[in-house]
């Protein structure tokens, strides 16, 4: 999720009690809730790093207890120094661990994914119920922190009733979810090479989804709109056969990364004078109007040398 959502999650929280357990609470909560995302700092070393290591093993159940008891320290000492009240390393433990338990779970609930095994398994898991930035669930939080400020003998409940909106919410656009995918799967069961399905959220829309059907020979995209059932005719890419073009393609770091993080991959491969280019796409993040997506670009010679290779998320892919 964005990282407002995270914030005003910490927040709600430190608010709907924890911050009667220590001093600063509500700037731990607020820290923890967003401090996962630390491995964002890999992005200087470019969108196939990137990927590689986001979400990675600072957003697993391992790391979590580990970076909440960092913070934890981190916070006590300066209460020591700065608080009125002196307080157990556990309290402040409490609170971090609390907030920061909240941000896998929200980045699971979205179309991108997390990997919460690592190091011992590099899956991904996909919750496919909340847009990457989502407006309404900020709102919902946005508009209960700022009436916790202009009622604040009234805090604490307000705290509790934007929870409770919120995971309302979310449980709203989890059955959405599920009735999409209800009206996808009723138009696979006949489809030839069927490999696998999944519906998608849109962001603005929580009543319009992307459905993705995986065959043998293609990837087609509809959209679903619930709870009408409306599903429009599937917008198909067809794949390219594996080759020793595309096996070289990617053996590359780009390729590999793209290999372990791309869910509904396709291959083109374009003929040049001097060798290959080698478009390695996730077909879940095409625009297809502007022809524009996450991509791995790689040039090969015609001994299928690697010259270049690059990773975007705003890559032309013109063969689309």
């Amino acid at each position: 999720m964005f990282n407002s959502t995270h914030a005003l999650v910490g927040f709600a929280l430190s608010r709907s009690g924890l911050d009667r357990l220590a001093p600063y609470a509500g700037w731990t909560a607020v820290i923890a809730s967003n401090l996962p995302d630390i491995d964002i700092a890999t992005q200087l070393g470019g969108t196939a790093r990137y990927l590689d290591h986001h979400r990675g093993i600072t957003h697993s159940i391992i790391a979590i207890p580990v970076l909440s008891l960092i913070l934890a320290i981190v916070m006590q000492r300066i209460s020591d120094k700065w608080g009125q009240v002196r307080v157990g390393l556990l309290r402040h433990f409490t609170i971090a661990l609390l907030a920061m338990a909240t941000h896998p779970l929200l980045d699971f609930a979205n179309n991108y994914g997390v990997r919460p095994f690592l190091p011992f398994s590099d899956t991904w898991y996909y919750g496919d119920t909340l847009f990457i930035i989502d407006p309404y669930l900020d709102l919902i939080l946005l508009v209960g922190v700022v009436a916790g400020f202009r009622w604040r003998h009234h805090a604490r409940i307000s705290a509790h009733i934007t929870l409770v909106l919120a995971l309302l919410y979310v449980g709203a656009r989890l059955e959405l979810r599920n009735i999409a995918i209800s009206h996808l799967a009723n138009r696979t069961p006949n489809m030839s090479g069927f490999i696998r399905s999944a519906v998608l959220p849109q962001m603005l829309s929580p009543f319009k989804w992307t459905g993705f059907v995986e065959t043998q020979e293609q990837i087609a995209t509809t959209l679903i709109e619930v709870p009408g059932g409306s599903v429009t005719p599937m917008n198909g890419f067809r794949n390219t056969p594996e080759s020793p073009i595309i096996a070289a393609a990617k053996s590359t770091y780009s390729g590999r990364v793209f290999e372990g993080f791309a869910r509904f991959p396709i291959v083109r491969v374009q003929e040049l004078d001097s060798g290959y280019r080698v478009w390695l796409v996730d077909v879940r993040f095409f625009r297809a109007g502007i022809g524009t997506g996450l991509a791995a670009e790689i040039l090969l010679d015609r001994s299928l040398n690697v010259e270049s290779e690059s990773m975007s998320f705003v890559a032309n892919v013109p063969l689309l």
